[in-house]
């Protein structure tokens, strides 16, 4: 491979890495499946309110910032997804930022932060 095409691969790579969205892990809470929900019906709650109905936890989902930068609505969206595919009705979330590594400005070391999203997944128990 030529110089010119190994570029034009690497420029390739690193753009399209850059469009890559958070990074997600998931873990089931129980060995009971459910059929699968559509994403847009999952409901949002924020980790602290009330919840009148009664419901089962059925899984963590967990998202950090991906490469690229994504707004809280993105990674949002894409933990409705994961958790709709274990089958929730709601995710119960929090959000904060979370240690990504250091980077050299200027002769120190600066922190970078990326956001990070913690979601419990929720199941309506009748």
């Amino acid at each position: 491979m030529n110089t010119s095409n190994f570029l034009i691969a690497a420029v390739c790579v690193v753009l399209l890495s850059a469009c890559a969205g958070p990074t997600i892990s998931t873990a089931r809470l129980s060995s009971e499946t459910y059929a699968p929900t559509k994403a847009e019906k999952v409901s949002v709650i924020t980790s602290g309110k009330t919840i009148q109905k009664p419901y089962i936890e059925i899984g963590l989902v967990d998202a950090e910032e991906g490469p690229g930068s994504q707004s809280y609505e993105e990674i949002i969206t894409a933990i409705k997804a994961k958790a709709a595919e274990m089958g929730a009705d709601a995710v119960i979330i929090s959000t904060g930022s979370k240690n990504q590594g250091m980077m050299p400005i200027g002769g120190m070391l600066m922190s970078i932060n990326g956001k990070h999203v913690k979601a419990i997944a929720i199941k309506w128990s009748n």
